[in-house]
């Protein structure tokens, strides 16, 4: 009888023991589809970072593109401002001119009318 119970612990002793390997071989399966997904994950992740990256990269070069802008719109608008105040300037040397002008002829006339009288 103690033959009989040593081949029944054998037994079952071997199919613990195939019931270990089985739960080992599906553990190290899980393993190994666990670390494929952190593999993908990583490199989507990686993909992400890289894709941020740029984005940050365009967004400055937007940026820099504004600020460029800005500046020219200031260049522009002070030229603006510069040849608003030249014409005024200008209209008002004309109006002076002008002004003269109108005097001078006023003179000019008067005087003729003084040497018409010494002509008739």
């Amino acid at each position: 009888m103690p033959h009989k119970k040593l081949s029944h612990f054998l037994n079952d002793m071997e199919k613990l023991v195939g019931e270990t390997q089985e739960e080992s071989t599906r553990l190290v399966d899980a393993s190994d589809e666990m670390q494929g997904n952190i593999k993908l994950t990583t490199d989507l992740f990686d993909k992400m970072m890289e894709d941020f990256r740029q984005n940050i990269n365009a967004f400055q070069l937007i940026l820099s593109s504004v600020n460029a802008l800005q500046m020219q719109h200031e260049e522009t608008t002070l030229k603006i401002e510069q040849i608003t105040q030249l014409s005024d300037k200008i209209q008002s040397q004309m109006k002076v001119t002008n002004d003269e002008a109108e005097q001078a002829n006023k003179l000019a006339q008067a005087t003729r009318v003084g040497l018409k009288q010494f002509v008739d």
